[in-house]
């Protein structure tokens, strides 16, 4: 077998030639490429006995005391479970993929394909507390016929269906409607929200938790004007006609007068109900008129007048 000396060894031979043992062969040197090259010249012996692979210097190796200090993990506590020890190796494999999203629905590709609005398909939603919706995009405008487009602020989250109809009724409804004031630009709104009806917590689960409602805040216009579709002040007409169209397409309608919890603001969704019963509840409100003088203050007050009629001026007082 042949072994290569250490590199010790090499400063030494490079001193002292090497001895041949009787009946061995002189030591071969190495190519005379090697030494063209500038490289150290390394000799190669061959010995009668094989190497062990045993350190022939120094103490031996204690390989027992060195694995005691080595600590070992600990023990895995029964509260935690099994862990994965308990899942085949297949099925840590499929844990490690992440589930790919799910394509675009058929409402969604059919929505984007009119080019009615500025929409973006989201994974289903899947929260605590029942919050679960399907079929989920956000929806950023909707483009109108003349190429403008009305923004929404923020982005609605809302399911596709609910989105459809927003879209129609935008077009067909309350924009031109609201030409009347100017032209619309944006809708300040508020869409979906994991929680109770009204934000009550014992409440049942509100159609914003099902991305399947909208609340209409207030309508901007491009002449900077901002509206409330809850100001008496504002045209009695409009609002009548926005609350007429909205009735006609949403199943649920409601605003100031319903319940309390609706005075600023229109909250509209598409909830299913059996008989397709639908609730409009929208009050169009007008500046309150002065109350009535009752008829006794008017009695009142003309006895009051009769009575200071009969009294004598100051200036007629005897001194």
């Amino acid at each position: 077998m042949l072994c290569i000396a250490a590199p010790a060894a090499l400063a030494q031979d490079a001193v002292r030639p090497l001895r041949t043992p009787p009946g061995d062969k002189p030591a071969i040197a190495q190519d005379a490429r090697m030494r063209g090259t500038g490289a150290p010249d390394v000799t190669v012996r061959k010995t009668d006995k094989p190497t062990t692979g045993k350190p022939t210097t120094g103490k031996p190796l204690d390989l027992k005391s060195r694995t005691a200090e080595i600590p070992l993990p600990r023990p895995r506590p029964p509260e935690a479970g099994p862990g994965n020890a308990a899942l085949a190796p297949a099925d840590i494999d499929q844990a490690a993929v992440p589930a790919e999203p799910p394509p675009p629905s058929e409402c969604f590709v059919a929505l984007e394909a009119t080019g009615f609005a500025t929409v973006t398909s989201l994974p289903p939603l899947a929260l605590a507390n029942g919050c679960e919706a399907p079929d989920v995009l956000r929806l950023d405008a909707v483009m109108l016929a003349d190429k403008r487009q009305i923004t929404f602020n923020p982005p609605a989250t809302l399911r596709c269906p609910m989105a459809v109809e927003l879209v129609r009724w935008v077009r067909d409804d309350l924009a031109p409607a609201a030409s009347v004031i100017g032209p619309l630009t944006g809708i300040e709104n508020g869409s979906f929200e994991c929680r109770g009806r009204n934000r009550v917590a014992t409440a049942k689960l509100s159609e914003h938790g099902k991305a399947n409602a909208l609340d209409i805040g207030a309508l901007l216009f491009a002449n900077r004007k901002r509206i409330n579709l809850t100001d008496p002040l504002v045209s009695h007409d409009f609002r009548d006609k926005i609350r007429a169209d909205a009735c006609a397409r949403f199943k649920t309608v409601l605003g100031p007068g319903s319940d309390g919890y609706h005075e600023e603001h229109i909250h509209l969704d598409l909830q299913e109900r059996r008989n397709d019963f639908r609730i409009c509840q929208w009050n169009v409100l007008d500046v309150p008129l002065p109350i009535p003088r009752p008829p006794e203050a008017d009695i009142a007050q003309a006895e009051s007048e009769k009575k200071d009629a009969g009294k004598p001026d100051g200036d007629d007082k005897k001194l």
